[in-house]
């Protein structure tokens, strides 16, 4: 029989800052809010309604994803994600928010979309095609790739471009790993739009177009703002004339746009600056290493919302909520990169391990509870020992002071 030893850090009341797959939280939490564990609930997603996930939604066997017309309400991911959608027709909404008879606003946070492939003869975005009225999206990333066949629309990380006039979107802590190709205009995070604000926002994925609104954060920026955004991705024009220039951060700057505080890895931050734009302390020429530091992320929360480490990512910064994407396959749990991460612990039948949990303030008074989902593989007393019962796997969940996280215990 083994014993071995894993501490966690639950910092109370302030942040979780050494492990922080997404917090759990108690069934009041969800109170007059629908679950959706399962594609088909997914599917029949319907405005006016608050949403959140219970896993993640795998659309592999689905089919062709068609999206959700229009959603004005609340989804939250709750840290899971939404896998391998793939659409001809856009991306998992068609149009989030709506202005007009059946005007109303959206909110999407703590969310994945994980390898998507989503194309369209359109404005397309893996997150919404289009938005329009009042639209906040959160804590969300995007993986795979999305692709615009028209000679005459944009394609976007999130979003392709907006639908009205009297728009305004909110992306916050964003990160987009997806390939973005347009036969127009194409940007990391949006493709076109006006009243919208990006900040810490981060494109990690090639964009490529064949215009001048081609940029590694946005294509067009028109009454908007870009801040404390990066890019180290690859950004291309393919025209063949030459004459379009591809921006870092934004292809083309109009009026009313502002660029501050963030950086590129390209050569020129914005490809076109028109009358009406400005932009601020911006740096080109970035080298890829600097974006492996978490001093040049001017703004950002590393205790709470991104975490950085070597051997993640290849070293480049995530979304905590991204952590789901890095496993941990073996057993070395007082590593650094271990006690940041979602951790999966390998034990034998038989097998112990002791669960601690550090409390700060160090005064705090709350008491720590365990708790395992299966105890038939793995079961937890009340002073964190877990003990692999049979093969299989089960999740401890310790909890403090209303924060919550969990342990992947596999045993063999």
């Amino acid at each position: 029989m083994g014993k071995k030893i894993l501490c966690l850090a639950l910092v109370m009341a302030v942040a979780v800052t050494m492990f922080a797959f997404p917090a759990g939280a108690s069934d009041s939490k969800w109170a007059g809010w629908i679950k959706i564990s399962t594609p088909e609930e997914l599917s029949k997603i319907s405005s006016g309604n608050n949403y959140y996930l219970t896993n993640d939604i795998n659309l592999k066997d689905y089919g062709l994803w068609q999206p959700i017309y229009s959603f004005m309400g609340t989804l939250d991911g709750n840290g899971y994600a939404i896998r391998n959608l793939t659409s001809t027709r856009g991306g998992l909404f068609r149009e989030l928010g709506a202005v007009g008879a059946n005007s109303g606003d959206a909110t999407i946070k703590n969310l994945g979309l994980i390898n998507v492939d989503v194309m369209c003869d359109g404005d397309v975005g893996a997150l919404a095609n289009t938005y329009g009225r009042t639209v906040t999206i959160e804590n969300c990333y995007v993986t795979g790739k999305v692709v615009n066949s028209s000679s005459s629309s944009y394609a976007g990380g999130f979003f392709g471009r907006d639908s009205f006039w009297s728009n305004t979107l909110s992306l916050k802590n964003c990160y987009n790993k997806a390939s973005v190709t347009s036969k127009f205009g194409a940007g990391g995070i949006i493709g076109n739009g006006r009243g919208y604000s990006l900040v810490n926002c981060i494109n990690e994925g090639a964009i490529t177009g064949d215009s001048e609104f081609v940029g590694g954060i946005a294509g067009h920026l028109r009454g908007s703002r870009v801040n404390n955004s990066y890019n180290f991705g690859a950004v291309k024009s393919t025209n063949s004339s030459k004459v379009y220039i591809a921006g870092g951060l934004v292809g083309t700057a109009g009026s009313g746009a502002n660029v501050s505080n963030s950086a590129t890895t390209g050569k020129t931050a914005v490809g076109y600056a028109l009358d009406g734009s400005h932009t601020s302390q911006i740096k080109t020429n970035v080298p890829r290493d600097d974006f492996k530091k978490q001093e040049t992320y001017v703004g950002f929360n590393f205790d709470r919302v991104w975490y950085i480490h070597p051997k993640v990512n290849n070293g480049y910064p995530i979304l905590r909520t991204m952590m789901r994407l890095y496993d941990i396959p073996d057993d070395n749990s007082d590593s650094k990169a271990a006690t940041a991460l979602r951790i999966t612990i390998n034990l034998k039948v038989g097998d112990t391990l002791q669960l601690g949990a550090a409390l700060n303030p160090s005064d705090s008074t709350d008491s720590v509870k365990y708790n395992s989902n299966t105890t038939s593989v793995a079961t937890v007393n009340s002073s964190g020992l877990v003990t692999a019962k049979a093969k299989g796997t089960a999740t401890v969940t310790v909890t403090a002071g209303g924060v919550s996280q969990r342990v992947n215990i596999r045993v063999t």
